[in-house]
């Protein structure tokens, strides 16, 4: 960012932002590669690992907002006011099995609260392909060692947009949003192991020692409800008229996301 300016009474703004090409944007309906992904994650690590755990955070940034055990509570009722219109948008065009999913997460996102309160760091909370531009190594078949030593977060650079859902809470949420949401479940099923084990990876090399890689997945297992949380809330709260790609996009969110609830498990996660 160059410059950034506000008005007094905070209604008017100037940004003057850094061109990012030759990045191109992921595209939310045909997901990504495994590239793509592990370049995510790495940079994703990149956001989590300074922060990680510090008790000071929102110390002079009284706009940083911290999304607690009570905080998540709110956006389970939140969630399932919402369920009854996306469900009245979408039921015809879902699985029966995603939608007894959604309504099971329904029910037990009120627990989800008390079982991500032990660890916390900066997320981005909307870390998602649409958000993401990618940018290919500089040489061409540049590996990821060699991408680092020139700055590169990654065999393919990545820069995230968006930034107004920045707040204090769960790493898993980022990761499992991302995730949960950018790969075909078939994909996702195959890699998703080595794909944590990137991103954690990267973790430890930025210092953050005391969390075990079985941990890490666990997080990840924990933190998929924030996929169809923000998927139903997004589809049935955003302020512009719902378009044939709108929808594609969220039906390609939503029935990757139970695909993951159902494949890790989550929900026994959260029945305790």
């Amino acid at each position: 960012m160059w410059s950034a300016d506000i008005s007094a009474d905070g209604r008017s703004f100037t940004l003057v932002l850094e061109d990012g090409h030759p990045a191109r944007p992921g595209l939310q309906v045909e997901g990504c590669d495994v590239r793509q992904a592990e370049a995510a994650l790495r940079n994703l690590a990149g956001l989590h690992g300074p922060f990680w755990n510090k008790p000071d955070l929102a110390d002079g940034a009284d706009w940083l907002r911290r999304t607690d055990e009570a905080a998540l509570g709110f956006l389970s009722e939140v969630f399932a006011g919402a369920m009854a219109p996306f469900l009245d948008r979408f039921r015809d065009r879902l699985a029966p099995t995603d939608t007894d999913t959604l309504l099971r997460t329904a029910d037990l996102l009120a627990r989800w609260g008390r079982h991500v309160g032990t660890r916390h760091t900066l997320i981005h909370g909307d870390y998602r392909l649409d958000n993401l531009l990618f940018t290919e190594p500089r040489a061409a078949g540049e590996s990821h060692e060699s991408a680092e030593s020139h700055g590169l977060t990654a065999s393919r650079e990545v820069t995230a947009l968006d930034w107004q859902s920045l707040e204090i809470g769960f790493a898993g949420r980022d990761v499992a949003y991302f995730l949960a949401t950018a790969l075909p479940p078939a994909l996702r099923r195959a890699q998703e192991k080595n794909l944590v084990r990137t991103y954690h990876k990267r973790l430890v090399r930025m210092g953050v020692d005391d969390y075990p890689l079985d941990e890490c997945f666990r997080d990840y297992r924990l933190g998929t409800p924030q996929a169809p949380l923000l998927t139903v809330l997004g589809s049935v709260y955003a302020t512009n008229e719902p378009t044939e790609s709108s929808d594609r996009m969220f039906l390609s969110m939503i029935t990757n996301a139970c695909a993951a609830i159902r494949d890790l498990g989550t929900l026994d996660l959260l029945a305790p």
